[in-house]
C-alpha cells in the first residue's frame, strides 16, 4: 500500500499510450487540508458503507471527538519531556536551577472536524471515505481509459490515488470533464476543498484541446488549460507520458551519487 502501488499503475498507462500512440489525458487533484476536513457524520456513513455496524462506526469516531490537540514544536517537546504527557495541559510551575520558578505549559486546541495523520485508524478511515468517490469515478458514462495487459488482456482503468493525491485518466475532454465534474462535486457535498491553483491537466500529444471547467465550493466555473506536457511530478516522482524517462533516469543518477559519495570516503569493502 505504498506510493509504488499508485505509480505503476500511471506506468502502466504511461506505456501503453505511448506504444499505441493514444490520446492520454492525465488530470491531477489537490485537496486542502484533506484529512483535517473529514466531516465526523460522514465518517460514520463511509463505515456503514462498508459493512461496519452502527455502533462500531460510531465508537469508531467518537474516539476522536473532544481530543485536545497540540503542535509538536520543539517547545511542545521540552515541555512534555519535563512534565510528562498527562500534564501538558496543564499550565505547572516549573523551578529553575535560580529557584525561581516559572511557569510552562503548551496551547492545545479541541478539532471540530478531521481524521488522524499517522495513527493506525487513519489510513483505512481515508479509505472507506475516498472510497466513495473511486467508485463513482468508474461509473462515468463516457468511455474510459482502455489499455493493455498481458495476452492482449484490455482493462479500464480512470483513477488512481494514494491518500488524497489522486490522478485521473482520459482518453477524450468529454471524459476528462465528466471526472472532474465528480470530483468538484463530491468536494462540495463532503466539505472538502479543491486546490485549483495546484491542479494541473496534461496530454502526451503537442496539441491543443482546449480547456476544461473545475468547480469551487460555491460552485463556480475556474477555466483550466489542458497543457502539452511530457512530464509531470506525481508523488515526488518526474513521470514521463512519453515514455522516454530522461528526467528520472539523471535524478536516479543524481541521487545514488549523492549515496555513493560519503560511502566512498569510508575505510571499508564494499560489502
Amino acid at each position: 500500500m505504498g506510493t509504488d502501488t499508485e505509480l505503476i499503475q500511471v506506468i502502466n498507462v504511461v506505456e501503453d499510450a505511448a506504444e499505441f500512440q493514444k490520446r492520454l489525458i492525465l488530470t491531477s487533484f489537490d485537496t486542502t487540508k484533506a484529512f483535517d476536513s473529514v466531516n465526523k457524520p460522514l465518517m460514520v456513513a463511509a463505515w456503514i458503507r462498508l459493512g461496519v455496524p452502527p455502533d462500531i462506526a460510531d465508537y469508531l469516531v467518537n474516539m476522536d471527538i473532544g481530543g485536545d490537540t497540540l503542535v509538536k514544536t520543539a517547545h511542545a517537546k521540552s515541555v512534555i519531556g519535563k512534565l510528562g504527557k498527562g500534564n501538558h495541559l496543564r499550565d505547572v510551575r516549573v523551578t529553575g536551577d535560580n529557584s525561581k520558578s516559572t511557569r510552562e505549559s503548551v496551547q492545545t486546541f479541541t478539532a471540530r472536524d478531521g481524521i488522524g495523520q499517522g495513527d493506525s485508524p487513519s489510513a483505512n478511515a481515508w479509505s472507506a471515505i475516498y472510497d466513495i468517490l473511486l467508485c463513482a469515478l468508474d461509473e462515468i458514462e463516457e468511455d474510459p481509459y482502455r489499455f493493455q495487459k498481458r495476452d492482449g488482456e484490455i482493462s479500464t482503468c480512470t483513477a488512481a490515488a494514494y491518500a488524497d493525491d489522486l490522478q485521473t485518466f482520459s482518453p477524450t475532454v468529454e471524459h476528462a470533464q465528466a471526472a472532474i465534474d465528480l470530483v468538484s462535486a463530491f468536494n462540495c457535498v463532503t466539505g472538502f476543498t479543491t486546490n485549483i491553483t495546484k491542479m494541473k491537466c496534461s496530454t502526451n500529444l503537442n496539441i491543443d484541446l482546449g480547456k476544461v471547467n473545475v468547480y469551487d465550493r460555491h460552485w463556480t466555473a475556474h477555466l483550466l488549460q489542458i497543457v502539452p506536457e511530457l512530464e509531470v511530478e506525481i508523488l515526488g516522482v518526474t513521470v514521463d507520458l512519453t515514455n522516454r524517462w530522461r528526467t528520472l533516469r539523471r535524478e536516479i543518477a543524481d541521487k545514488t551519487s549523492e549515496i555513493s559519495l560519503p560511502l566512498s570516503r569510508k575505510r571499508l569493502s564494499i560489502e
